[in-house]
Protein backbone atom coordinates (compact mmCIF):
# COMPACT_ATOMS: atom_id res chain seq x y z
CA UNK A 1 0.00 0.00 0.00
CA UNK A 2 2.98 2.17 0.59
CA UNK A 3 3.81 1.94 -3.09
CA UNK A 4 1.11 2.39 -3.91
CA UNK A 5 -0.10 5.97 -2.12
CA UNK A 6 3.45 7.02 -3.73
CA UNK A 7 2.44 6.35 -6.89
CA UNK A 8 -0.91 7.86 -6.45
CA UNK A 9 0.66 11.32 -4.66
CA UNK A 10 3.05 11.08 -7.61
CA UNK A 11 0.72 10.40 -10.45
CA UNK A 12 -1.60 13.58 -8.96
CA UNK A 13 0.88 15.79 -7.89
CA UNK A 14 4.35 14.90 -9.83
CA UNK A 15 4.84 18.29 -12.50
CA UNK A 16 4.08 20.56 -9.26
CA UNK A 17 6.04 18.04 -6.75
CA UNK A 18 9.12 18.66 -9.47
CA UNK A 19 8.88 22.25 -9.62
CA UNK A 20 8.91 22.25 -6.18
CA UNK A 21 11.98 19.93 -5.69
CA UNK A 22 13.82 22.57 -8.10
CA UNK A 23 12.69 25.56 -5.95
CA UNK A 24 13.58 23.55 -2.55
CA UNK A 25 17.01 22.55 -4.46
CA UNK A 26 18.12 26.27 -5.71
CA UNK A 27 17.10 27.52 -2.51
CA UNK A 28 19.12 25.27 -0.82
CA UNK A 29 22.41 25.78 -3.24
CA UNK A 30 21.87 29.83 -2.74
CA UNK A 31 21.97 29.70 1.36
CA UNK A 32 24.68 27.47 1.49
CA UNK A 33 26.35 29.56 -0.95
CA UNK A 34 25.73 32.53 1.03
CA UNK A 35 27.08 30.81 4.81
CA UNK A 36 30.07 29.64 3.16
CA UNK A 37 30.94 33.47 1.81
CA UNK A 38 29.58 33.83 5.90
CA UNK A 39 32.17 31.51 7.19
CA UNK A 40 34.77 32.90 5.06
CA UNK A 41 34.22 36.59 6.48
CA UNK A 42 33.13 35.97 10.06
CA UNK A 43 34.06 32.16 11.22
CA UNK A 44 33.78 33.17 14.62
CA UNK A 45 30.23 34.01 14.43
CA UNK A 46 29.37 31.51 12.32
CA UNK A 47 30.57 28.92 14.55
CA UNK A 48 28.11 31.00 17.42
CA UNK A 49 25.46 29.98 15.04
CA UNK A 50 26.57 26.21 14.14
CA UNK A 51 26.36 26.28 18.26
CA UNK A 52 22.89 27.51 18.60
CA UNK A 53 21.40 25.57 16.29
CA UNK A 54 22.77 22.29 17.99
CA UNK A 55 21.43 23.43 20.90
CA UNK A 56 17.90 24.52 19.78
CA UNK A 57 18.02 20.83 17.90
CA UNK A 58 18.89 19.09 20.97
CA UNK A 59 16.20 20.98 22.74
CA UNK A 60 13.23 20.04 20.13
CA UNK A 61 14.29 16.83 20.24
CA UNK A 62 13.66 16.33 24.05
CA UNK A 63 10.80 18.89 24.17
CA UNK A 64 9.03 18.42 20.99
CA UNK A 65 9.34 15.11 19.34
CA UNK A 66 7.11 12.95 22.16
CA UNK A 67 6.01 10.47 19.60
CA UNK A 68 9.53 9.56 18.88
CA UNK A 69 11.04 6.25 20.13
CA UNK A 70 13.84 6.62 22.34
CA UNK A 71 16.05 4.78 20.34
CA UNK A 72 15.51 7.35 17.42
CA UNK A 73 15.92 10.20 19.82
CA UNK A 74 19.43 8.84 21.16
CA UNK A 75 20.49 8.30 17.61
CA UNK A 76 20.58 12.15 17.36
CA UNK A 77 21.72 13.30 20.51
CA UNK A 78 24.77 11.23 19.92
CA UNK A 79 24.50 12.78 16.15
CA UNK A 80 23.87 16.33 17.63
CA UNK A 81 27.01 15.51 20.21
CA UNK A 82 29.39 14.48 17.39
CA UNK A 83 28.58 18.02 15.78
CA UNK A 84 29.11 20.21 18.74
CA UNK A 85 32.58 18.46 18.56
CA UNK A 86 33.12 19.58 15.08
CA UNK A 87 31.78 22.80 15.82
CA UNK A 88 34.77 23.65 17.78
CA UNK A 89 37.01 23.59 14.73
CA UNK A 90 34.51 25.56 12.47
CA UNK A 91 36.02 26.91 9.70
CA UNK A 92 39.39 24.71 10.05
CA UNK A 93 37.15 21.40 9.63
CA UNK A 94 39.89 18.46 8.34
CA UNK A 95 37.98 16.17 5.89
CA UNK A 96 40.26 13.67 6.95
CA UNK A 97 39.77 13.96 10.67
CA UNK A 98 38.17 10.87 12.54
CA UNK A 99 35.56 13.26 14.25
CA UNK A 100 34.35 14.48 10.47
CA UNK A 101 34.09 11.23 9.48
CA UNK A 102 31.90 10.37 12.40
CA UNK A 103 29.83 12.79 11.81
CA UNK A 104 29.12 12.11 8.54
CA UNK A 105 28.17 8.37 9.60
CA UNK A 106 25.58 9.68 12.47
CA UNK A 107 24.24 12.06 9.32
CA UNK A 108 23.76 9.48 7.43
CA UNK A 109 22.40 6.86 10.80
CA UNK A 110 20.53 9.69 12.10
CA UNK A 111 18.78 10.13 8.83
CA UNK A 112 18.00 6.11 8.02
CA UNK A 113 16.73 5.57 11.73
CA UNK A 114 14.33 8.37 11.35
CA UNK A 115 13.27 7.46 7.60
CA UNK A 116 12.61 3.99 8.78
CA UNK A 117 11.07 4.75 11.85
CA UNK A 118 8.60 7.19 9.75
CA UNK A 119 7.97 4.77 6.80
CA UNK A 120 7.33 1.67 9.04
CA UNK A 121 4.68 3.88 11.51
CA UNK A 122 1.14 4.01 10.35
CA UNK A 123 0.52 7.02 10.05
CA UNK A 124 2.84 8.62 7.87
CA UNK A 125 2.89 11.82 6.36
CA UNK A 126 5.36 13.32 3.72
CA UNK A 127 5.24 16.67 4.73
CA UNK A 128 5.89 15.53 8.80
CA UNK A 129 9.04 13.79 7.66
CA UNK A 130 9.98 16.46 5.52
CA UNK A 131 9.98 19.33 7.88
CA UNK A 132 11.20 17.27 10.89
CA UNK A 133 14.09 16.03 8.71
CA UNK A 134 14.77 19.82 7.27
CA UNK A 135 15.63 21.26 10.66
CA UNK A 136 16.32 18.21 12.86
CA UNK A 137 18.78 16.34 10.43
CA UNK A 138 19.68 17.91 7.56
CA UNK A 139 20.47 21.92 8.51
CA UNK A 140 23.44 21.39 10.81
CA UNK A 141 25.58 18.63 8.82
CA UNK A 142 24.56 20.88 5.72
CA UNK A 143 26.26 24.23 7.44
CA UNK A 144 28.94 22.00 8.70
CA UNK A 145 29.77 20.59 5.36
CA UNK A 146 29.47 24.22 4.55
CA UNK A 147 32.42 25.18 6.23
CA UNK A 148 34.24 22.05 5.81
CA UNK A 149 34.90 23.01 1.81
CA UNK A 150 36.17 26.84 2.72
CA UNK A 151 40.35 27.02 1.94
CA UNK A 152 42.40 28.52 4.95
CA UNK A 153 44.02 31.01 2.48
CA UNK A 154 40.32 32.54 1.68
CA UNK A 155 40.09 33.34 5.57
CA UNK A 156 39.95 37.18 6.10
CA UNK A 157 42.79 37.84 7.71
CA UNK A 158 45.03 35.28 5.90
CA UNK A 159 46.05 37.44 3.17
CA UNK A 160 48.37 40.57 3.37
CA UNK A 161 46.41 43.47 1.89
CA UNK A 162 45.14 41.47 -1.29
CA UNK A 163 41.48 41.87 -2.31
CA UNK A 164 39.91 38.81 -1.19
CA UNK A 165 38.42 36.21 -3.71
CA UNK A 166 36.71 33.36 -2.80
CA UNK A 167 38.76 30.66 -3.52
CA UNK A 168 36.37 27.70 -2.25
CA UNK A 169 35.32 25.07 -4.77
CA UNK A 170 31.95 25.03 -3.15
CA UNK A 171 32.07 28.86 -3.73
CA UNK A 172 33.82 28.69 -6.71
CA UNK A 173 30.95 25.98 -8.80
CA UNK A 174 28.10 28.12 -7.20
CA UNK A 175 29.23 31.88 -8.62
CA UNK A 176 29.40 30.11 -11.92
CA UNK A 177 26.21 28.44 -11.76
CA UNK A 178 24.42 31.88 -10.69
CA UNK A 179 26.79 33.65 -13.27
CA UNK A 180 25.83 31.62 -16.22
CA UNK A 181 22.14 31.73 -15.12
CA UNK A 182 22.21 35.29 -14.61
CA UNK A 183 23.52 35.77 -18.20
CA UNK A 184 20.84 33.84 -19.26
CA UNK A 185 18.10 35.43 -18.19
CA UNK A 186 19.83 38.47 -19.40
CA UNK A 187 19.95 37.44 -22.77
CA UNK A 188 16.46 36.48 -22.81
CA UNK A 189 15.42 40.17 -22.56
Amino acid sequence: TLLLSFLHFFLSYGPAFIVLLLFIGLSLAAGLYVFSLFVEEKPSHARSIIKYLIIGTILQTLLCLRFIPWYVVIVNLISQAIYFMLCKDVPYISYKSPIFFGGCVAAVLSHLVFAIHFLLSEEWHFWRLLLINIYTLWTVPLLLLASVVIAPEALVGSGEGKELEHRSLFARVLKAIFGRATEWVESLQ
